[in-house]
C-alpha cells in the first residue's frame, strides 16, 4: 500500500516536462497545412479507399477532443490545470483507503454527471466517425472517458476506451456492473437534499465547471460527510467505484493488449488533442515509433511525445477535421476533392439545416445564414425560471421520416435523440366535462370507443376500418406526394395514379369520412382535430390528410428529451461535421439576382456572399417581397396566396403539479365547426375556441422544477389581415380569459389562475418579427433559387419539412451537375456498415406555385369519381 501522506500536492500536481530535445520538424500553425498533413497520412500513397496503402492508421484521442462538447481537458488555455491551480484528483490508493474520501468523489461527482451525460458528439467526433465509415481509420483509440465517440457512431467494436468510462459502476469485490444513470438515481434517494441542489444548479443554469473526470469544483466549505454512499446491489459489501482507471491505477489487461495488438497492424498512428502525460497513452505512442510506423500528433501546445513524432501541427482539432472530411468525399471507391460549387441556405431551421446537413454530405461547399442567435427556427426553446418550453412543435410523429433522415446522413438517430414514448396520446376535452382518452393501446380504444358508439363488435370494427383507411392514405401519401416532385403540369398527369384518386377520397373532407364510420359527434370531433396541426379545417382539409391519426395510433406519440429542439441542432452538428458553416446572428438584408438567377446574399451588415445556388428556408412570400426585387409575382402572391392560420401561445410557469392535465390535452369547442369557420373564413379569434395544452413536465421531468408544471397552451386564430400584424393585446387579453376560463370549468380547478406565476405570450406579431412568417402565417422565378421548409412542397409539419428538405437536395444537387447518393445503413457479415444508396436522376427542380394546376387536375378528378361514385351502392355520405 502506497504511504499516502508521503504523496505531496506538488508531487501529484506535477507535470512532464514536454520540452522537446531534439525537434527536426518544425510544427505547422495553418489550417490549411494541417488538413494537408493528416490527408497525407490518411491517404497513405494511393487515392482509392482499400488499396494497399489506404487506411490502417489508429488515431488516439485526448482531452482535447472534446472541448467543443462543453468538458474541459487538463493542460489547454482553459484546461483544469490552467484554470485551477489547486486542482487535485483522486488516486486511486485514495479512493480505497477512506470513506470520507469517496464521499468527497461521489458527491463532486454526483453534480457534474449531469453534464457529462447531456454532452454532445462536436464535429471532431462526426468527422472522425465518417473517416472510420470511409475506411481511412482502422481502429481510434482515447483516452477520454465520455463515451462521445460512441454516441458519434463510431463502430464500438473500432474503439477501445484506454481509461473506461463513467457510464458504467463497477464493484471492486465481485466486478458486478450497472449503468451509471441507474447508480444516479440511487445517490438520489439517497441524498434528496442533493437531489434539490442538483436540480437548482441545473434549472438556474448555474452549474459549477465540470472537471475532465466528470467532477465538478465546489466551495472549499462544502461539507460531504453526509453523503450517502450505497454498497454494491449484487454482493451488498464491496465499494463501488465508475468503470473508469483512476491516477495511480493499472489499465485493464484485456484494454492493454487489444491496443497493442492495434498499434501493431498499423500502418501509422495519429494522436488528436492529447499531451500525452499518462504513460499508458505515451507507451503506445512510443511503440509504435519504435516500429518505424508514422506517428502524427494535432494538439495545441507542447507533448511527450514531440520528439518522437514525424509530424506535429499546433492546431484545434475542430478547426482540422471537419474539413478533412469537406476536402475528400467518398463516392463509389474513388476520392475526389471538394466540389467547386457553393450553396448558401438562408435560414437555420428545421429544413434548412436539414439541407445543409445534405447538401454537405455530398462534398458541396453549404453556409448557413441565420438572423437568430440558434437554430432551429420555430423549433425552438424558452426558458424561465428553472421552466422550459417548445416555442413551437410537441409532438414527435411520423418517426420513420426522422429516421430517413439520419440513415441517409450515414447517422444512427438513437445515438443523438433520446425519445420518450407517450403513455397516451391525448386527452380530449368536450364543452360538457366528458372526456375522451386517445391512446395506442387497442384495448383502451375498444373500451372508449364503446362508450359512445355503443357495445358490440361492430363499433369496434368500424374504428378499426377508419385507421385502416388512414394507414392507406397515410402509406400511399407519403409515396405519391411527400417524396414526389410535382414540377411540371404533366407530372401531374400519370395514368398510374388514377387508382389512388379512389384510394385517397381525394374528394371527400376528414369529417365527411369520420362521418361514415362513428355515429358520435364527440367521437367524430376527436378523430377530426388533427387537422389543426396542418392550418387545415376538418370540414375542408381533403380526407388523404387522416394519415396523421395512423400514425398516432400505430407508431404513437414521442417526445424528444430535453425539448424539440434537440432535433434541429442534431442536424446541424452533423452539417458542421461534413464540413458546413452555420452563421447565427447574420440577418440577410438581400438574395441578389441577375436576369434569371440568384448570384448570392448580402447580409445585414453589406457583407456579400457569392454561391451557385440559393436555398430559402423562410416564408416564401416574404422572400419574394422581402429579400428579392420587386416583381408582379411577389405582389401577386402576398396578394392572392391562400395563408395558413397563425396562433396565440401562452408560456406558463406553474407553482405545482396539475395532475387532471395530461401531456397532450385538446379542449374542443361545442361548436366544432363554426370555430373553424371564424378561423379560416373570418380570420380571426373564435368566440368559442378549439385549443390544445401541452405539458412537456409530465413526460420529462427535466422541463420543469419539482413540484411543478411547464404548460404551453396553443389558440389557433386567423391570420393577420395585414404584412405587418396589428396591436394584438386585446385578443390576447381575450384569448387567455377563455382558455382559464375553460380549463377552470372543464376540470373542475376554480383557483387555477392563481397557479400561473408567470407567462410569456407569443402572437401572429411575434411570429411576423421574430421568424418572418408573412403576415404572421405559421406555416421559381429564379433558376437557382430553391425554398424549403412550410411554404414548399410538400407542406407543413416537422417530418414534411425533412421530406421538403431531400427533395430540394436532389434538386439541387441535379442542378449543380451532382450524382447525389444517400449513405443507407445495412445489416452485413460483421454488423451495421453503410453503403451508398441508389442515385437520383431528376431532370428538374422546385418550382412551388402548383395550386392552380393542381385545382384544375383536381377538377376533373372530381368529375371521374363522381361518376363512380353514382353509379355503386351503398353510396358514401358526402358532408361539407
Amino acid at each position: 500500500m502506497v504511504n499516502l501522506n508521503a504523496i505531496t500536492k506538488s508531487q501529484k500536481l506535477k507535470m512532464p516536462d514536454f520540452a522537446p530535445k531534439n525537434r527536426t520538424l518544425p510544427s505547422v500553425y495553418e489550417i490549411e497545412d494541417a488538413v494537408e498533413h493528416v490527408m497525407q497520412m490518411l491517404l497513405g500513397d494511393d487515392v482509392r479507399i482499400g488499396e494497399r496503402n489506404s487506411g490502417g492508421v489508429v488515431v488516439m484521442t485526448g482531452a482535447g477532443v472534446s472541448t467543443d462538447s462543453g468538458i474541459p481537458d487538463y493542460r489547454g488555455e482553459q484546461g483544469t490545470y490552467t484554470v485551477n491551480a489547486n486542482y487535485k484528483p483522486i488516486y486511486f490508493q485514495e479512493f480505497l483507503a477512506r470513506h470520507s474520501f469517496r464521499q468527497r468523489y461521489w458527491a463532486r461527482g454526483y453534480l457534474g454527471w449531469g453534464q457529462i451525460h447531456d454532452a454532445k458528439p462536436n464535429s471532431t467526433h462526426l468527422a472522425l466517425k465518417s473517416l472510420q465509415d470511409k475506411g481511412y481509420i482502422s481502429n481510434l483509440i482515447t483516452q477520454n472517458v465520455d463515451r462521445l465517440h460512441l454516441v458519434a457512431g463510431s463502430p464500438e467494436d473500432r474503439v477501445a476506451e484506454l481509461h473506461g468510462t463513467l457510464a458504467t459502476v463497477e464493484c471492486l469485490s465481485c466486478g458486478h456492473k450497472q449503468p451509471r444513470d441507474v447508480f444516479q438515481d440511487v445517490l438520489s434517494e439517497l441524498n434528496p437534499e442533493w437531489a434539490a441542489y442538483r436540480h437548482h444548479l441545473k434549472t438556474t443554469h448555474t452549474e459549477p465547471r465540470i472537471n475532465p473526470d466528470g467532477d465538478v469544483e465546489l466551495p472549499a466549505n462544502v461539507s460531504y460527510y453526509d453523503f450517502e454512499i450505497p454498497p454494491c446491489p449484487k454482493c451488498h459489501t464491496g465499494i463501488v467505484k465508475p468503470s473508469v482507471v483512476f491516477f495511480g491505477e493499472n489499465i485493464k489487461a484485456d484494454v492493454k493488449a487489444l491496443t497493442s495488438e492495434w498499434i501493431r497492424q498499423a500502418r501509422a498512428i495519429l494522436v488528436i488533442g492529447s499531451s500525452l502525460a499518462t504513460y499508458s497513452a505515451y507507451r503506445l505512442v512510443k511503440t509504435a515509433h519504435e516500429m518505424g510506423k508514422e506517428v502524427g500528433l494535432v494538439n495545441i501546445g507542447a507533448t511527450r511525445g514531440d520528439d518522437i513524432a514525424s509530424w506535429k501541427c499546433e492546431v484545434a482539432c475542430g478547426e482540422v477535421f471537419p474539413v478533412v472530411t469537406k476536402e475528400r468525399v467518398c463516392s463509389g471507391s474513388l476520392i475526389f476533392p471538394l466540389l467547386d460549387k457553393h450553396v448558401v441556405v438562408v435560414g437555420a431551421g428545421v429544413g434548412g439545416v436539414a439541407t445543409a446537413a445534405r447538401l454537405a454530405s455530398q462534398g458541396i461547399k453549404v453556409t448557413v445564414v441565420e438572423k437568430n442567435d440558434f437554430v432551429g427556427g420555430r423549433c425552438s426553446l424558452l426558458y424561465q425560471d428553472g421552466h422550459r418550453f417548445d416555442q413551437g412543435p410537441s409532438l414527435y410523429l411520423m418517426p420513420k421520416i426522422f429516421k430517413e433522415t439520419f440513415d441517409d446522413l450515414g447517422h444512427n438517430i438513437e445515438d443523438h435523440i433520446d425519445l420518450l414514448k407517450c403513455e397516451r396520446n391525448y386527452r380530449v376535452h368536450f364543452h360538457d366535462g366528458d372526456s375522451i382518452q386517445l391512446s395506442p393501446d387497442l384495448s383502451i380504444m375498444k373500451k372508449e370507443i364503446e362508450r359512445y358508439e355503443g357495445e358490440g363488435v361492430e363499433p369496434f370494427l368500424c374504428f378499426l376500418r377508419f385507421i385502416e383507411e388512414s394507414h392507406i392514405h397515410y402509406e400511399r401519401s407519403v409515396q405519391l406526394a411527400l417524396k414526389q416532385n410535382f414540377v411540371y403540369w404533366w407530372h401531374l398527369f400519370r395514368l398510374k395514379y388514377i387508382p389512388d384518386v379512389f384510394r385517397l377520397h381525394l374528394v371527400n373532407t376528414i369529417y365527411g369520412r369520420a362521418k361514415k364510420y362513428f355515429q358520435s359527434k364527440k367521437v367524430r370531433m376527436a378523430l377530426t382535430f388533427q387537422t389543426m396541426y396542418m392550418s387545415m379545417s376538418p370540414f375542408e382539409a381533403p380526407a388523404n390528410y387522416n394519415l396523421l391519426q395512423y400514425t398516432e395510433f400505430a407508431e404513437g406519440i414521442w417526445y424528444p428529451r430535453g425539448g424539440f429542439n434537440i432535433v434541429p441542432s442534431a442536424l446541424a452538428k452533423i452539417a458542421e461535421s461534413y464540413g458546413a458553416t452555420i452563421r447565427l446572428n447574420c440577418p440577410v438584408k438581400s438574395i441578389n439576382t441577375t436576369d434569371r438567377s440568384v448570384t448570392g446574399v448580402t447580409l445585414a451588415d453589406g457583407e456579400v456572399i457569392e454561391a451557385d445556388a440559393v436555398i430559402a428556408n423562410a416564408d416564401l412570400v416574404y422572400v419574394y417581397n422581402t429579400l428579392l426585387p420587386p416583381s408582379t409575382y411577389g405582389k401577386r402572391l402576398s396578394d392572392k396566396a391562400k395563408y395558413t392560420s397563425s396562433s396565440i401561445s401562452f408560456y406558463w410557469c406553474l407553482d405545482r403539479e396539475v395532475p387532471e392535465l395530461d401531456v397532450h390535452n385538446i379542449f374542443l369547442a361545442e361548436a366544432y365547426k363554426e370555430s373553424f369557420d371564424e378561423i379560416f373564413k373570418d380570420l380571426s379569434l373564435p368566440s368559442d375556441p378549439s385549443f390544445y395544452v401541452n405539458v412537456p413536465s409530465r413526460i420529462d421531468p427535466s422541463s420543469a422544477p419539482p413540484g411543478r408544471d411547464t404548460v404551453v397552451v396553443l389558440v389557433p386564430i386567423g391570420h393577420s389581415r395585414h404584412a405587418i400584424p396589428e396591436d394584438q393585446t386585446e385578443m390576447v387579453k381575450k384569448a387567455r380569459q377563455m382558455v382559464i376560463g375553460t380549463i377552470t370549468k372543464r376540470l373542475q380547478l376554480p383557483d387555477f389562475s392563481s397557479y400561473v406565476v408567470h407567462e410569456t405570450v407569443n402572437d401572429p406579431s411575434t411570429w411576423a418579427s421574430r421568424f418572418n412568417l408573412w403576415k404572421g402565417s405559421i406555416l421559381g422565378r429564379f433558376d437557382n433559387l430553391f425554398f424549403v421548409g412550410a411554404s414548399a412542397h410538400p407542406g407543413t409539419g416537422v417530418p414534411i419539412v425533412l421530406c421538403c428538405a431531400k427533395l430540394v437536395s436532389e434538386q439541387v444537387g441535379q442542378w449543380l451537375g451532382i450524382d447525389v447518393r444517400w449513405s443507407k445503413k445495412v445489416k452485413g457479415a460483421n454488423g451495421d456498415t453503410r453503403v451508398p444508396a441508389k442515385r437520383f436522376t431528376f431532370a428538374y427542380y422546385i418550382v412551388t406555385d402548383l395550386m392552380p394546376i393542381a385545382l384544375v387536375v383536381l377538377a376533373i378528378v372530381w368529375l371521374l369519381q363522381y361518376i363512380c361514385i353514382m353509379s355503386s351502392t351503398p353510396r358514401p355520405q358526402w358532408v361539407s
